[in-house]
């Protein structure tokens, strides 16, 4: 009840005890950001390498990015290898993407 009335958590919590919570947050996003910058060269890497080799056009980019966005919607961000190459073996050269516009 003292800390609803005075919003202010020192009083209750031990000083030392909040410097070693906040130092451990602080180490996980120096790891997070880490981790994510590194998956973020690889992203761009394979995607400058996949954009070099089939030199898509920007209609097709659009569409790729639409069904993409949708995909990941509709799966929560679970998307699997297997499932892409699944979708792809069923896409023939001449279809535009899925739920393209």
């Amino acid at each position: 009840m003292g800390y609803l009335g005075t919003e202010d958590n020192t009083a209750y919590i031990s000083q030392a005890i909040l410097t070693a919570i906040q130092g451990t947050l602080d180490d996980n996003n120096n790891r997070l950001r880490t981790i994510l910058f590194k998956c973020a060269v690889e992203l761009n890497m394979l995607c400058h390498t996949i954009a070099a080799h089939f030199r898509t056009d920007p209609i097709h980019t659009r569409e790729l990015r639409a069904y993409a966005v949708d995909e990941v919607k509709r799966t929560n961000g679970q998307v699997s290898f297997e499932n892409a190459v699944r979708s792809q073996r069923r896409i023939e050269p001449d279809d535009t993407w899925p739920g393209s516009y």
